[in-house]
């Protein structure tokens, strides 16, 4: 760990020479600062998002609306965190792109003791 203003820092998790720009799937979490559950709270086993994270959800929805290149699988909304996977596709023919196989299709939450939210993009008309 490095030093910032007096204080440790967490290196990046990034590959360093890795182009993120380039096609293919990610898998991106989000945190909160602190875990301070900014985005809902649950309630009967369910997620009831807060403002923040209707926004959060709202703005997700958007990435492919500012990014032409970009296409979203599932994502889930947590009381301090996000998961998603998103798409880059610099193919610019509207055809999925062509992935390696990971093993898996779509992000699959199951869970008996943490709730959660998922959406699917391909559910809400644009």
């Amino acid at each position: 760990m490095t030093l910032y203003k007096n204080k440790y820092r967490i290196e990046s998790t990034r590959l360093k020479g890795r182009d993120y720009s380039s096609p293919g799937a990610y898998f991106i979490t989000t945190c909160t600062k602190n875990k301070i559950p900014y985005f809902g709270e649950i309630t009967d086993g369910q997620i009831v998002l807060s403002g923040s994270g209707k926004i959060v959800k709202k703005y997700w929805r958007e990435i492919p609306d500012h990014f032409g290149n970009t296409k979203l699988d599932e994502f889930v909304v947590m009381p301090d965190h996000i998961h998603g996977i998103l798409i880059i596709d610099n193919n610019n023919d509207n055809h999925n792109v062509e992935m390696p196989n990971l093993g898996v299709s779509t992000l699959a939450v199951r869970s008996e003791k943490i709730p959660f939210y998922i959406t699917k993009p391909s559910a809400y008309p644009r």
